[in-house]
C-alpha cells in the first residue's frame, strides 16, 4: 500500500486474460518478508519493507499462501521479464483485468485488517 491507502498492483506479461495482480513469487529458503522484499524488487525495482503478515492459508493446490502488508521504501520502478507496469489503485477503482479471486481477497484482507479507507 501508498501513503493514501492504495493498492500496489502489477501487470503481469505472463497472464493473457487477467494480467493484472498483487506481487507475488515462490520463496528460496527465506523468510517470508525477505521473499515478498526480493520478489518485489526483482520484479519490479521498487525497494519495501514489511511491516506484518495479514493472512495465511492453504490454497486449492496445497499450497501456503501468507499474505503480508509491505510499504515502498524507495527505488525506481523498471519493467522486467515478468512485470511490464504497475499501478497504485483505490480498493474502489481496481483495474479491469485483475481476477475476481483477488479482488474478493484485496477487499477481505484490508476489512479484516483495518486498512480499508474510504
Amino acid at each position: 500500500m501508498d501513503v493514501d491507502g492504495k493498492v500496489l498492483l502489477l501487470h503481469h506479461t505472463y497472464r493473457d486474460h487477467k494480467p493484472w495482480g498483487m506481487p507475488s513469487g515462490m520463496m528460496e529458503l527465506e523468510q517470508p518478508a525477505e521473499g515478498l522484499i526480493r520478489e518485489v524488487f526483482e520484479e519490479t525495482g521498487f525497494q519495501i519493507s514489511v511491516e506484518r503478515i495479514l493472512h495465511v492459508s492453504l490454497n486449492e493446490r496445497r499450497i501456503v499462501d501468507i499474505f503480508l502488508l509491505g510499504r515502498i521504501t524507495g527505488g525506481e520502478f523498471r519493467p522486467s521479464p515478468e512485470v511490464s507496469d504497475y499501478g497504485f489503485f483505490n480498493i474502489h477503482e481496481l483495474p479491469v483485468g485483475l481476477t475476481d479471486h483477488q479482488r474478493l481477497l484485496i477487499n477481505k484482507l484490508l476489512v479484516e485488517n483495518s486498512l480499508l479507507r474510504t
